[in-house]
């Protein structure tokens, strides 16, 4: 029924899985909305982990969806590079260790929560560079942490801007 439903009518869907979803649960919906080729519009995911296989599938497939909001975390030793292809309208990460930040110039708008010692200067300063030569779709970038900490490295970039 849900497939002739898909076919007939052409639906669009967007998924909230809270904190009390399984990752199993989360990997099922997401598959089959898939399966059955629904355009998603927006996927939340605030589920308290996922594994680095599935963190990977759901940035993947959700490469062209209008809003990403990863709100759960993801193993520390996870790595991903976003390609060019990778283009959300609304990209927002909580668990922000393992991004680099010019990855992701193609979003609209990307907003991170970095801890004090995952920033990473020469990522932020490819993605600055990208964002003044224009070489990107990026309009609005905010980066969440520490004030003081964040401060302290925005002056060190910026210092070392000036001096190259």
């Amino acid at each position: 029924m849900l497939s002739h439903l898909a076919i007939v009518f052409n639906p669009t869907i967007s998924i909230d899985f809270e904190e009390i979803c399984i990752q199993e649960f989360v990997m099922e919906v997401m598959n089959h909305v898939k399966q059955l080729n629904i355009v998603t519009k927006s996927v939340e995911l605030s589920c308290a982990a996922l594994s680095p296989e599935n963190y990977k599938y759901i940035l993947d497939e959700c490469k062209n969806v209008p809003r990403l909001w990863l709100l759960c975390e993801v193993s520390p030793d996870f790595e991903y590079r976003a390609g060019p292809d990778f283009k959300v309208d609304d990209f927002f990460v909580r668990d922000s260790h393992w991004i680099h930040l010019e990855g992701f110039s193609n979003c609209k708008t990307v907003y991170i929560h970095q801890k004090p010692d995952y920033i990473n200067l020469e990522g932020l300063r490819a993605l600055i560079r990208k964002w003044i030569e224009s070489e990107c779709q990026l309009e609005h970038f905010t980066v969440s942490s520490i004030r003081s900490t964040f401060d302290s490295k925005l002056e060190e970039l910026e210092l070392r801007i000036t001096m190259a």
